[in-house]
């Protein structure tokens, strides 16, 4: 018996290679093919997902646009919590959650129109123990109103890029909305049913993944940068595309377009669906679309946190990211929303496809009607999770000394801050891997850690600095 085992080991060995070798292919390469073998569809899961209990409704599972609620979308990128002389990023997504609840539920209101410049009172904020909501860019008061009550509609268009609020008796329940890049900010209250020592508590429910933070001067304001060094995961899914056929049927509902091939730039050619109302344009190289309306007539006049608002109706019909979004900036007639996964930003090169925008181009009248639309047709859907490698985040002393090593000054840059970056070998669409790492911005433009210690990136920084001192 034992013997005949052993004749038979090599052919078993020879089938388990085999059948893994099947798995492999099937994963990145027919995906849909071994679910529907056996049985099961699925799709992105992240900590933002919620998973829908009906698998059989296969179409309106894995291709179904956002459920996000726009106040979900418009929220904080990071929360920093001061405590006696340390700043802790608030790393827990249940934390981070947790704060934002108790202030929606209890807002923070503005009575008091009147703008404050004072950089003073700025230091004097950071220095204080406190709690410190952080926005990607500035955005409009008055899209924040599930956070901030006004009263007075002026403020509505004020714009700002954080709220602090002091955890200190003697502040007496203040709350600055900062414009942190001009010194100026508008002074609201704690709402009375909400105490320090609830935000406080909250703050610490999950202490042990509270991250030290060192404080350093940025070009637009407060730089954040871990103590110590980071480690975080790759992550490694499976990618889906919308199909086209479902795109064009949402613009086009009675198929009443023409269908053109163009190829403006001399590369790819490029899709156009063309009716009286959109213009669709289709980049299947790529996979990104860009929507024009043919607007009929002028719409009217809206507020700027209305303008913003008003591009929800767009994503709502065609974005499918099965993950977080998150506003990340309006100003100058430009929208852009961010993806998100783990509560992190997904970003490309600066000269790359950016898999990770979605971005609005308004209208430049009082009505701020959409003039373009642009997003990626991916998504991630499966998430790999026995295929992952560990990377190591520099710390602030490690990103300083290499910044430093060229002679470029960390304060010059606007922010620095840990995204994922969307690789670019994607084996044909069928695979994406997500990489941590570090990414800055140097005005307006976000560049990868290697990009900026590249001799491209030294050469542009130090002209741009000349120009500055000329």
């Amino acid at each position: 018996m034992i013997n005949r085992l052993k004749r038979l080991l090599p052919y078993i060995l020879s089938a388990l290679v085999i059948l893994g070798l099947c798995l492999s292919y099937f994963i990145f390469y027919d995906i849909r093919g071994i679910q529907r073998l056996i049985g099961i569809e699925q799709r992105l899961t992240t900590p933002e997902v919620s998973e829908s209990d009906d698998e059989s409704k296969v179409g309106s599972y894995l291709y179904s646009p956002i459920q996000q609620r726009y106040s979900d979308i418009v929220t904080p990128s990071m929360i920093y919590y001061r405590m006696v002389d340390q700043t802790y990023w608030v790393r827990s997504q249940n934390t981070y959650q947790s704060i934002k609840t108790l202030i929606e539920s209890r807002p923070i209101h503005v009575n008091d129109s009147h703008e404050t410049v004072n950089p003073g009172t700025l230091n004097y904020l950071w220095e204080i123990e406190h709690l410190q909501l952080t926005f990607p860019h500035r955005i409009p008061l008055g899209v924040l109103n599930h956070l901030v009550e006004t009263e007075d509609g002026d403020l509505e268009d004020f714009l700002i890029d954080r709220i602090v609020i002091p955890l200190i008796p003697d502040e007496g329940g203040n709350v600055y909305l900062m414009d942190t890049g001009a010194n100026r900010f508008v002074i609201g209250q704690l709402s009375r049913q909400l105490k320090i020592e609830d935000l406080k508590e909250s703050s610490e429910q999950n202490k042990e993944t509270l991250v030290p933070m060192i404080r350093y001067a940025g070009r637009k304001g407060p730089i954040y940068l871990p103590e110590l060094a980071m480690t975080l995961s790759t992550q490694l899914y499976t990618l889906e595309a919308i199909p086209e056929n479902l795109l064009v049927n949402q613009i086009f509902p009675d198929s009443d377009y023409n269908l053109l091939e163009i190829n403006p730039s001399g590369d790819a050619s490029i899709y156009r669906y063309q009716n009286y109302l959109n213009t669709l344009d289709i980049d299947r190289t790529k996979q990104l679309i860009s929507l024009q309306p043919n607007r009929v007539e002028q719409g009217e006049a809206r507020t700027i946190s209305d303008k913003v608002t008003n591009t929800y109706s767009y994503l709502q019909q065609l974005e499918y990211w099965q993950g977080a979004l998150q506003l990340e900036r309006a100003a100058n007639n430009h929208i852009i929303y961010r993806r998100l996964v783990n509560g992190l930003p997904v970003r490309s090169g600066s000269k790359e496809a950016d898999y990770g925008e979605i971005t609005f181009q308004l209208r430049n009248d009082r009505s701020g009607d959409v003039y373009r639309y642009q997003q990626p047709t991916l998504f991630p859907n499966i998430f790999i999770d026995s295929l992952f490698q560990e990377v190591t985040l520099d710390n602030h002393e490690q990103l300083l000394n290499n910044i430093q090593q060229y002679n470029m000054m960390l304060g010059s840059f606007d922010a620095i801050f840990i995204g994922y970056y969307w690789e670019k070998d994607m084996e044909n669409f069928r695979k994406v891997q997500l990489t941590p790492q570090w990414f800055f911005e140097y005005r307006g433009e976000v560049y990868t850690y290697d990009e900026v210690m590249s001799e491209t990136f030294i050469d542009y920084w130090f002209q741009k600095e000349a120009e500055e001192e000329a």
